[in-house]
Order: C-alpha cells, then structure tokens, then sequence
C-alpha cells in the first residue's frame, strides 16, 4: 500500500524530531563535559590536601584535586576491572585497597596492565608494604560500557586477584571486608608500585559530542530535503496528470 503526501509528512516529523531530539542529547552531553572540565582544571590548581581531610566530601568536591596520602596498601587483595584498553591493546586496570591511618579505606588506582597470553594467569607485582605516603588524584569510577548477562560477578583468580566488569563500590566493600570511599585515587606517575598510568581528565572529550550532534542534526535536514524534494516532484506530477 502506497502511502499519500500527508501520511509521509507525518513520518517525516517524527523522524526529524527524534533526530533533533539526539542532536540536542549531545549538546546537552557536551555542556556537562565542559562543566566538568573546568572543575578538574579548577581543582588541579589547588594545593594537595590531606586525603582524610575531606575524605567525606562529595565526588563532585574532590574530582581532580591533588591529595596525599599517610597508609598502607592491602597488598594480599588485588583486583582486576576488566576490559580496559590503552592505545589500542587490551588490559585491566589495577585498584588495590589503601587504609588510611584515619580508618578510612580508598581503592588506589596503579594503572593499566597489559592482558597476558591467558586471562586465568595475571602477573600482578605488589605494592610497596608497610605505612607508606603516596600522592594522587581523585577520580570518578570509569564509565560502565555494555553489560553482558553475568556482568556482576566477581571473579576469582590465583593470587588473591579478583577481576570485575565494572566498580561497583558496595559489591567491592564486601569482597575487600571493609567500606569504601566511593571513588578512586589515580597513583601519581612518579609514585613507585604502579603501572602505565598516563591519565585522562574528565571533560575533556566533550568535541566528540559536538561530533555526533551535527551529524544527528544533518541527518535531520537530510530527512527534511528528501521530504521536500518527494513533496515537489509528486506535486509536479499531479499537476501534469
């Protein structure tokens, strides 16, 4: 069945709304990407502070401010968030527990690790024992990609590894035995017992957005051409009929 001029046009607006409506979901993305941008440069610019003191602060307050840190590694308790890549290699990243001498606990992000020839024999190097002070930079948990059935589960590896598919703070608290801070501390690439910790601020891929907002928006008026383009030949042809 054929469908008549009006019919198409109603097509045509819905799809060109939803198309807008995506274009505008990036530009929304993209602003929020600003704005946390320039918290993270905000915070960069501040002295380092003691982590215990404001260890009870919002994400929002500490993302990238410097902190330091006076405690001591879990060293017999690593784990493992799975499916991270770096330059295009696949690898984990490496979150071990840090109790500070305050009481607090705060997984302690040391880096990304390159995936062995097996994913069951992980070569994981300890972190330096005993009371230690370490200089970092809260951070956010990465984000969570697609989740496949099982995404849940905590895996267990020789060693007292544990590998997981995303953070999840209240799943961690209870493989570590002790709460956690909800969020990370990024190991300082001069700190020693680390891996390649080259860091990514947060924010600063907001372009990406902008990217796919004027593709959607194009597609929107590509949509709204080939509307106008039917509409006029099919009037031309009614006419000469």
């Amino acid at each position: 069945m054929r469908l008549g001029i009006f019919s198409w046009f109603i097509v045509t607006a819905l799809l060109t709304a939803g198309l807008v409506r995506l274009g505008l979901w990036q530009v929304d993305r993209a602003h929020q990407k600003q704005a946390a941008y320039a918290r993270y440069l905000a915070h960069q610019r501040l002295p380092p502070v003691p982590l215990q003191d404001v260890a009870r602060a919002p994400i929002e307050e500490l993302n990238g401010r410097a902190v330091t840190l006076a405690g001591r590694y879990a060293a017999d308790l690593q784990v493992l968030l799975d499916n991270q890549s770096h330059r295009g290699l696949p690898g984990y990243l490496v979150l071990t527990p840090f109790a500070l001498k305050s009481g607090e606990t705060v997984l302690i992000n040391r880096g990304w690790l390159p995936m062995g020839r097996s994913r069951n024999q992980v070569a994981i190097e300890r972190p330096p024992a005993g009371d230690v002070t370490l200089r970092g930079t809260v951070a956010g948990a990465p984000a969570r990609g697609l989740l496949l059935r099982g995404a849940e589960q905590v895996e267990t590896l020789p060693g007292g590894v544990r590998r997981v598919q995303y953070v999840d703070y209240d799943m961690l608290t209870r493989v570590v035995g002790t709460p956690l801070l909800h969020y990370l501390v990024l190991l300082d690439p001069q700190a020693p017992g680390g891996y390649v910790r080259e860091w990514t601020p947060p924010g600063s891929d907001e372009y990406r957005h902008w990217s796919y907002a004027v593709q959607w928006f194009a597609m929107a008026a590509a949509v709204l051409i080939l509307f106008m383009a039917f509409a006029v030949r099919g009037g031309r042809r009614a006419a000469a009929g």
